[in-house]
């Protein structure tokens, strides 16, 4: 439907859309007719374009400050459109399928490492000493920093009680 109605536009409706922007530099020629902007909408779009017509388009497009950029958006619209063709049944699960299984590769079981005691202990020091040099205290109340201590203080321990060494026996399970 959208390249039906790509295929109904006429030129005569581009020019005035073109116009209708405001983003053209006006020409001494036909100045009145870009003033009148706001009578666009009585304008028949399905008259033909004259000679004159296409030459003032061409003077308005080189004289753009990005005449080449947009000289190559306008060449972008006459190629075709994927979109344009149609789809059987099979083709569109197909598509489908084939975006979940691309979705299923990259969302893998990646695992996520583990952090290491040490690494929380120093988070949690940083993060500590960071609150307590700020100068600023009315975003936040440094009483609150004892949570954070208690956890640094928690870390601490488990970093200690995994360092014990166990018996052969403990080990084993037995």
């Amino acid at each position: 439907m959208i390249a039906t109605s790509w295929n109904n536009v006429t030129e005569k409706t581009i020019q005035n859309c073109w116009l209708k922007t405001d983003i053209l530099p006006s020409t001494n020629e036909d100045i009145d007719d870009i003033n009148d902007i706001n009578d666009m909408d009585s304008v028949d779009y399905t008259e033909d374009m004259q000679e004159s017509d296409f030459e003032e388009m061409e003077y308005i497009l080189d004289n753009l400050p990005e005449a080449v950029k947009v000289q190559e958006y306008l060449e972008q619209l006459d190629s075709l459109v994927p979109t344009e063709e149609y789809l059987s049944d099979e083709q569109i699960v197909n598509l489908v399928q084939f975006e979940m299984e691309d979705e299923d590769e990259d969302t893998s079981d990646e695992e996520i490492p583990l952090v290491t005691p040490k690494q929380a202990i120093n988070g949690l020091e940083t993060f500590i000493k960071f609150f307590e040099q700020q100068d600023d205290n009315s975003k936040f109340n440094t009483n609150e920093l004892h949570f954070f201590r208690k956890y640094l203080h928690i870390t601490k321990v488990i970093t200690i009680e995994s360092k014990r060494q166990c018996t052969l026996d403990d080990f084993l399970g037995n």
